[in-house]
């Protein structure tokens, strides 16, 4: 791109009037007071040709004077909005405003880890990757940010506050879950693009949800489809699939836990874990499981508590279903059962 200054608002040039009305104001003669005086009996005799001086002098080179220019000038320029194009060593200014739209795939398998070796998740480097997006704002700059999984929101700025509390909140938001609906949110994306601006779709995802092409042509703005993860993950998944509880025959306030730990590795696992009851450990064990294998493991908590925690410590791909919770609320049986679902 070449370098070149250009202006944004170029009537706000018009401001620089200003410069030639202060030189004029600085031109002008001090009209001089009036004074009542007794006599003029002992003034000196006035120059025949005082009462025909010119009513504008040369502009005195004063401190004053050039203060004010200086702030006129800066104040005009300021309001025709000058940009640079990118200069060699510089960073780079676009002199066009943009309208960025930013779809965040917040399906279910964005919660694996992003690969082997990285502890981090999919949505986290998806997140990372739409805030830097958000670095590039510049004034004039729009960004809407939408978030898609089992439900939709976008949440759209414009000025320096408002993308400041946006990055804030996409700092704090989790993956909604779910199936996205991708092609929805493009078309969503669409119907959002401004004719003043140079707009813009990038779609931040793992490729598990494919986009239907004829949705994506439809839409008046390229799409940049940026990846996050590994398609080469090796580590295997284990998971809680089952939850439950009912009360202990013959004991007052006492629950009878049970659950399910279900293997989808290719091979037999050890799988440690805990069961806590109020955040203290009930117990603490390990178990063999065949690959494809689903096995229930009953445990009677002590009396009276509250909440119950079964904790899978096994490092694997998707460590969201490694952990649930029950609430024991002394109204009966209860229980969840997690249906999983993979492409």
């Amino acid at each position: 791109m070449g370098s070149g200054l250009t202006l944004l608002v170029p009537i706000g040039l018009v401001a620089l009037v200003a410069l030639a009305a202060i030189v004029v104001i600085h031109m002008r003669r001090r009209t001089p007071p009036v004074l009542m005086l007794p006599s003029l009996r002992f003034w000196e005799p006035v120059a025949a040709d005082s009462a025909d001086k010119r009513r504008f002098r040369k502009p005195p080179m004063s401190l004053p004077l050039v203060l004010q220019l200086l702030a006129a000038l800066a104040i005009g320029l300021a309001l025709a909005r000058p940009a640079m194009d990118a200069l060699p060593g510089m960073a780079e200014q676009r002199s066009t405003p943009q309208h960025t739209i930013v779809l965040l795939d917040g399906s279910t398998s964005m919660l694996g880890l992003a690969s082997d070796e990285d502890e981090r998740t999919r949505w986290s480097l998806a997140r990372s990757e739409a805030i830097a997006i958000l670095r590039e704002w510049q004034a004039g700059d729009v960004i809407t940010v939408i978030v898609t999984g089992s439900r939709q929101q976008s949440t759209s700025a414009s000025t320096r506050p408002q993308v400041d509390r946006l990055r804030e909140q996409l700092q704090l938001t989790m993956a909604p879950g779910g199936i996205a609906d991708i092609d929805a949110a493009i078309e969503l994306g669409g119907d959002l693009i401004l004719p003043d601006r140079a707009n813009r779709i990038v779609l931040i995802s793992d490729g598990a949800v494919r986009v239907n092409p004829d949705t994506a042509a439809a839409v008046e703005a390229p799409i940049e489809l940026r990846m996050v993860g590994s398609t080469e993950n090796t580590l295997p998944n284990v998971a809680i699939t089952s939850i439950g509880s009912r009360p202990a025959a013959n004991r007052d306030e006492t629950y009878r836990l049970s659950f399910a730990l279900s293997s989808f590795a290719p091979e037999t696992v050890r799988l440690p874990y805990r069961v806590q009851a109020d955040g203290v450990d009930v117990l603490v064990s390990e178990l063999d499981l065949l690959s494809g294998e689903t096995r229930s493991v009953q445990v009677t908590l002590p009396q009276g508590a509250q909440r119950a925690d079964v904790i899978v410590e096994v490092r694997d791909s998707f460590a969201a279903d490694n952990r649930a919770t029950l609430l024991l609320d002394g109204s009966g049986a209860t229980g969840l059962d997690i249906l999983l679902i993979s492409d």
